[in-house]
C-alpha cells in the first residue's frame, strides 16, 4: 500500500532533513547502534527533486551538506557522517516533472538508518540568478514582480530536525534515496516585512520502491485538447475521521505542468510524478481554471499514463488577517482551502485541497482561487486546528476570511 516509505521531512532549517539509525541494538534513541557486522558496508545515493509552486519565478536554497547520524549523543558532531558537501545553491523550480539533480554518494556500514539532517548555507554564492545577478542571499525566492525576499532560518529549529525515514544500506549495493523540497510547505509569507521564513518540509522516496504517474493536463477545445502549461497538479488522498483536520487530505507528490522543450521531448502541459505506490486522486488547477480531478492508481516500478482536463472559470480572490495568540515573530499558520469536488473514476464527491499557503503571524493572506465555496483549515505548531466553511468565492468582489489560532 502506501504509507510511508515516502516520509515527510518537516521543518529544515540550517539542518533539516532525513535521517537514518541502524541497527537490532538499540539504545533507546533514534540513532545507530553499531554491531558486530560493522566491516561491512554499502552505498547511501542522494538526489535533489522538488515539489514546486506557481508562486515564484525561482526559489533558491544553499544546500552544504547532508549527515547521517550514527548514534550517541546528537550533540556530538562525530556521531554525524557527512555523506553530500555540495556547498551550492539550487534554483529548486528547476527540479520538476522528474528532473532529478545529484547530491553526492557515500560509504555507509550495512543496516537500517532512521536519522540524518540537512545543512543550509548562509552565506551566497558568485553565480548569477534568473534575473542575471549576484544571489543577494543564500535563500530566497523571486516573486513574480521580480522581487527578492530573503528565506530566515527561524530559531526554533536552527540545529536541525531529526526525521523519521527507514531505509537499509545492504552489503555492497547502494540504496538511492530521491529528496524532494515541497516549496509550498516550506516557504513561509510575511508580506513586506522582510521577515519571510525557510520552514523545510521534505518528502524521502525510496527509489527502488518508487512509482511513476505521468500525463498530459489538457485544456478542452474543439476540436481537440491542448496542453496547458504551469497548471499545479498533485496526488492527494483522503483520511476521513482524521484525529486532526489538518490530515484529513493529504498531498502526497505534486509538479508544475511543463512548456514546450524539444530538446527533451517535452511539450505543453506535460507533467511526471513521483511517488509511493496506491490509490490517489490526481488534482490539477490553475488560474482561470475549475479544479480537475481524477482516480489514479500507481504501481511499483511502472509509470501510469493519466491526462487530466480542465475547463475555464472565472477566479476570485480570498483575504483576511492571521492571528495567533500568544505567537512570537516565527510562528506561522498553515491555510489549506478545500473543496468537495466530483472526481472523475469515483462515485462520490472527494475532499480536494485546492491551493495552501504558509503565513507569519499577524500578516495578510490572499489567494486566487476559482468561484466556488470553499472550506478552510488553519494549522500551527502547538495550535488547535480551525475550520471555516462556507466562503463563497465570487468574480465580482472580494471575500474577507480572518483566521485566528489558540493554543
Amino acid at each position: 500500500m502506501r504509507k510511508k516509505s515516502l516520509a515527510y521531512l518537516i521543518t529544515i532549517v540550517t539542518c533539516c532533513l532525513v535521517a537514518i539509525a541502524c541497527s537490532s541494538d538499540s539504545d533507546g534513541d533514534s540513532g545507530v547502534v553499531i554491531g558486530p557486522e560493522t566491516a561491512k558496508t554499502g552505498s547511501l545515493a542522494l538526489s535533489l527533486a522538488d515539489v514546486p509552486t506557481d508562486l515564484y519565478q525561482a526559489v533558491y536554497v544553499r544546500i552544504d551538506g547532508i549527515q547521517v547520524y550514527l548514534g550517541g549523543g546528537e550533540e556530538v558532531a562525530g556521531n554525524w557522517k557527512t555523506v553530500a558537501n555540495p556547498m551550492k545553491i539550487y534554483n529548486l523550480l528547476e527540479l520538476t516533472n522528474g528532473t532529478l539533480e545529484q547530491l553526492g554518494t557515500s560509504s555507509l556500514d550495512t543496516g537500517t538508518y532512521q536519522q540524518m539532517r540537512l545543512v543550509l548555507g548562509t552565506a551566497p554564492t558568485n553565480s548569477a540568478n534568473i534575473l542575471g545577478v549576484s544571489h543577494p542571499y543564500a535563500n530566497y525566492v523571486i516573486d513574480p514582480d521580480n522581487r527578492t525576499h530573503e528565506l530566515n532560518i527561524p530559531s526554533s529549529i536552527i540545529a536541525g530536525s531529526k526525521i523519521a525515514s527507514n531505509f537499509e544500506i545492504n552489503e555492497n549495493s547502494t540504496t538511492e534515496l530521491i529528496l524532494d523540497f515541497d516549496i509550498s510547505a516550506s516557504v513561509v509569507q510575511a508580506g513586506n516585512s522582510g521577515n519571510w521564513l525557510l520552514a523545510p518540509k521534505i518528502m524521502v522516496l525510496n527509489a527502488d520502491e518508487h512509482a511513476t504517474v505521468s500525463g498530459i493536463v489538457n485544456k478542452l477545445a474543439d476540436p481537440e485538447p491542448s496542453g496547458i502549461p504551469g497548471a499545479y497538479v498533485s496526488l492527494q488522498y483522503e483520511t476521513p475521521g482524521a484525529d486532526d483536520l489538518k490530515d484529513a487530505v493529504t498531498v502526497e507528490a505534486a509538479t508544475v505542468s511543463a512548456e514546450d522543450d524539444m530538446t527533451r521531448s517535452i511539450e505543453n502541459g506535460d507533467y511526471t510524478l513521483l511517488t509511493d505506490p496506491g490509490s490517489y486522486r490526481l488534482v490539477s488547477y490553475k488560474d482561470g481554471y475549475a479544479v480537475g480531478c481524477t482516480a489514479v492508481n500507481s504501481i511499483t516500478g511502472q509509470t501510469t499514463i493519466q491526462d487530466v482536463e480542465l475547463t475555464t472559470t472565472a477566479t476570485g480572490t480570498v483575504e483576511g488577517n492571521v492571528i495567533i495568540n500568544g505567537a512570537d515573530s516565527e510562528q506561522y499558520a498553515t491555510i489549506s482551502f478545500r473543496q468537495s469536488a466530483p472526481c472523475e473514476g469515483m462515485t462520490a464527491n472527494s475532499m480536494l485541497e485546492v491551493r495552501s499557503v504558509n503565513i507569519v503571524a499577524g500578516y495578510w493572506y490572499q489567494i486566487t482561487l476559482p468561484v466556488g465555496t470553499y472550506s478552510l483549515v488553519a494549522s500551527g505548531t502547538d495550535m488547535e486546528t480551525v475550520e471555516y466553511t462556507g466562503i463563497k468565492v465570487t468574480d465580482s468582489e472580494v471575500s474577507y476570511q480572518n483566521i485566528t489560532l489558540a493554543p
